[in-house]
């Protein structure tokens, strides 16, 4: 009997050993896994995060959330202008090659140098297909992607906001939301078809992967954003369902499942191996060449953008990390209780300070390097606001303290200015800089109702200053080419794709990697059937005003282009209604017939 009691206690202590081991390779995995910590997440934002009498049935659910979100985002992809030349010429020229046959090649897409992945570019060509399926003008294959990306957007924004309500509480999701909604910064990237709002989307993925405990997504997301996949997280779950395959080991086969289309891909559209993310770094960190070939900004290039882009939201968030420390200190110092776990708060706030320590120092920059962090930009200003009520909350208990309806106050006007400013924001843009597409949009017409010109096989439309402003080829007819003709820039322009079957794989003559001025791209003025350019009040040799040559030139369209250089800097950057009609000058942004195919030109299509 003693031996038997001895085995069997035995056993007992081997189960509880086992159940102990268990549970902590579970809370190593899983350490912030809401649906392994559920019990303790409710006690703690209950108790901890959220004031007494919030009900959770209170909180915006995440699917008014999406829709919210996907309307906006819908909206920016129908209204919202292409903001960078590399948009234009490094992704849609290069997807349109793909779907048309015909583009524009830039040097980073010769097999010389090869530092842009096709795969990238062959990923959202998919979605164009149906459009070319069903006949229809590529105009609308360019909008289907367009909408597509907001889609996306819109989704990962969803999850995100999801992930936060469920990791810190609905007050810092519900903030956050309106961040994202309405700031003009998320107008502009949502719908952008570059890598950096691909990593801006993928990052929203990855945190809401991490924030709902889903670790296996976190890690496939993260790294994979550069790879461009999205149905990495399906193919592991099916892999661990059906496979019962250990999640690193699933991770490991994954990336090279992945991995391995991309290096084919680009390897196929290059003609040799190619592995373009290695050809890209070499070329910015180990040529003795890179990127401030192409321009270098001051050092207050970004905070002026953030601000622009983010208003109040981006003075709080680059600031949070003193706001933080100072709240922390005040509950220390005064025994107020409350807040949130500081590991939560460095999870969000870390990774930005990290992006903007690296590309706040580079004498490089662009407005889209920060595209990824909007969305930590976002959550770190909510998590500020946060910190701070819950603060005054606590030491202030009685609800009809002063101090606490002073700081409601001041947390309704904070949103009600960068609701007034983002918007404000988001309205000059538009009216201000709509110009370059609308005019685009007419060029159908123009070229369809002009007896002369509907006759040419071959038709120029031509551009000089106004070449980096030049939307794609998805708005030009087909019979169009767009031609550069000489003006004061004097970097290198981008070049046609060669005719023919493995265009890709030539490498193109006439081509540098120092951003010098080739010859070959121009032609002559009399060559050209249609000029697009904007009338400027500074003519220069190369640069004269088109609009005023009579005798050469008749302006068929006319749409407005705001005038930086004359108009108030606030009112140029802010709309305000009455005010900026005052202060903001405008230009024109014209579509001029050569005088010798213009005789015949309806005169319904006068400016």
């Amino acid at each position: 009997m003693f031996e038997l009691h001895h085995i069997e206690s035995i056993k007992v202590c081997d189960l509880h050993i086992k159940r102990i081991e268990l549970d902590w390779n579970m809370d190593v995995r899983h350490r912030f896994s809401y649906q392994h910590q559920e019990d303790r997440y409710r006690q703690d934002s209950d108790d901890q995060d959220r004031p007494k009498g919030r009900k959770r049935w209170q909180w915006p659910g995440a699917l008014l959330a999406f829709q919210l979100l996907l309307f906006a985002r819908i909206v920016a992809a129908l209204t919202a202008h292409i903001t960078d030349c590399d948009e234009t010429f490094n992704y849609w020229e290069p997807m349109h090659y793909l779907l048309y046959g015909k583009g524009f090649q830039t040097w980073e897409y010769s097999p010389q140098f090869a530092i842009r992945s096709y795969a990238y570019v062959l990923l959202h060509a998919i979605l164009a297909w149906p459009v070319q399926l069903l006949g229809l003008d590529k105009i609308y294959a360019f909008y289907a992607i367009r909408i597509c990306l907001a889609i996306g957007c819109a989704a990962a924004e969803g999850y995100f906001y999801r992930g936060l309500a469920r990791f810190f509480d609905g007050r810092v999701a519900r903030y956050t939301l309106v961040f994202l909604l309405i700031g003009s910064g998320m107008f502009i990237s949502s719908a952008a078809f570059l890598p950096s709002s691909f990593t801006m989307v993928t990052t929203m993925a990855a945190y809401g992967a991490l924030l709902h405990g889903n670790y296996s997504e976190h890690y496939g997301v993260g790294p994979l954003s550069n790879s461009r996949s999205s149905i990495y997280c399906i193919l592991q779950k099916i892999i661990n369902l059906f496979c019962q395959m250990d999640p690193c080991v699933a991770d490991c086969y994954l990336k090279s499942f992945i991995q391995t289309p991309l290096l084919a891909i680009d390897s196929y559209y290059y003609g040799k191996l190619t592995i373009a993310p290695l050809n890209i770094v070499m070329y910015n960190v180990f040529s003795g060449k890179g990127p401030e070939l192409y321009g270098v900004e001051s050092w207050t290039f970004y905070f002026i953008n953030g601000f622009l882009n983010f208003n109040l939201a981006f003075v709080l968030a680059i600031s949070s990390a003193p706001i933080l420390i100072a709240v922390i200190a005040c509950r220390k110092l005064y025994h107020i209780s409350g807040g949130y776990n500081v590991i939560k708060v460095l999870t969000v706030v870390s990774p930005m300070y990290l992006w903007i320590g690296i590309f706040f120092t580079r004498p490089h920059k662009e407005e889209r390097f920060l595209y990824p962090i909007y969305p930590l930009i976002c959550c770190s200003s909510a998590i500020v606001i946060c910190e701070c009520q819950s603060l005054v909350e606590n030491a202030f208990k009685s609800s009809l303290s002063f101090i606490r309806k002073l700081l409601r106050l001041g947390v309704a006007g904070t949103f009600l200015i960068y609701i007034l400013l983002s918007l404000s924001r988001t309205m000059i843009l538009h009216i201000g800089y709509q110009a370059p597409i609308e005019v685009y949009k007419q060029l159908p017409t123009v070229v369809a109702e002009h007896k002369t010109i509907s006759k040419l096989n071959n038709v120029n439309i031509c551009v000089g200053k106004e070449w980096h402003r030049f939307p794609s080829n998805f708005f030009l007819p087909e019979r169009c080419q767009l031609q550069f003709i000489k003006s004061e820039f004097r970097g290198q322009l981008p070049k046609l794709y060669e005719s023919g079957v493995g265009a890709t794989r030539i490498i193109p003559s006439h081509m540098n990697d120092e951003n010098k001025e080739e010859s070959s791209r121009y032609i002559k003025l009399q060559e050209c059937h249609l000029l697009v350019d904007l009338e400027t009040l500074i003519a220069t040799p190369f640069e004269p005003s088109y609009s005023k040559d009579l005798k050469n030139w008749k302006t068929v369209i006319g749409f407005p282009f705001l005038d930086s250089a004359r108009s108030h800097k606030l009112f140029r950057a802010f709309y305000v209604p009455t005010l900026s009609a005052k202060n903001v000058h405008f230009n024109q942004y014209f579509v001029m017939i050569s005088a010798n195919v213009s005789k015949s030109f309806s005169q319904n299509y006068r400016s």
